[in-house]
């Protein structure tokens, strides 16, 4: 004959399907899982969207250069921090210059390209050394000569991501590290 208690164990190791505990643990571990995967691509996110705007205003600044060699005339990138865009202009110093929307006064816009790219509501943009104008506007001149008036840009997303641009005053170069310079002012 056999035992009681060697047919129970029997039995209970011979069952199919988990115990609720076992279901429980499982769910538990899949939720924490889940939750952290959803936190690091929000921060991917918000790390890409900074990424982006610098890569495009890097971008513009050296098409401005590029243009202020190839045509001969100075060439400003500018900042407008209440209307949070930045453009480029041509300095011509007559009345065909391009507005906030980066047309000239005939409609036409520089190049032939919109060169008007809006400042995402994150990103907080602080200079030192830029040309401020009396309506509010930052300008960094580009020169024919391959010269610039040159200035420090920092472009934060809250306290987590910076980047530092650094317009050469000499060469017009433009320079991104993630060092800080010092010296910066809320624009």
């Amino acid at each position: 004959m056999k035992s009681v208690s060697k047919e129970f164990a029997s039995k209970r190791f011979n069952s199919k399907g988990f115990t609720l505990i076992e279901i429980i643990v499982v769910m538990m571990i899949i939720s924490i899982a889940g939750s952290m995967v959803f936190m690091n691509i929000g921060k991917g996110a918000e790390k890409r969207e900074i990424k982006l705007f610098v890569g495009k205003m890097v971008s513009v600044c050296k098409k401005a250069r590029m243009t202020a060699l190839s045509k001969g005339v100075p060439v400003s990138f500018v900042i407008s921090p209440m209307d949070r865009k930045c453009w480029i202009q041509e300095n011509t110093g007559n009345a065909e210059e391009e507005n906030a929307d980066g047309e000239s006064a005939d409609g036409k816009s520089m190049d032939g390209q919109k060169s008007v790219f809006p400042i995402p509501g994150k990103i907080l943009i602080e200079a030192s050394g830029l040309t401020e104008e009396a309506d509010g506007l930052y300008q960094i001149i580009f020169y024919p000569d391959g010269s610039s008036s040159g200035g420090d840009l920092a472009i934060r997303q809250g306290d987590k991501y910076a980047f530092f641009c650094r317009i050469d005053l000499l060469t017009g170069i433009v320079n991104v590290s993630l060092e800080d310079n010092g010296g910066w002012k809320k624009i």
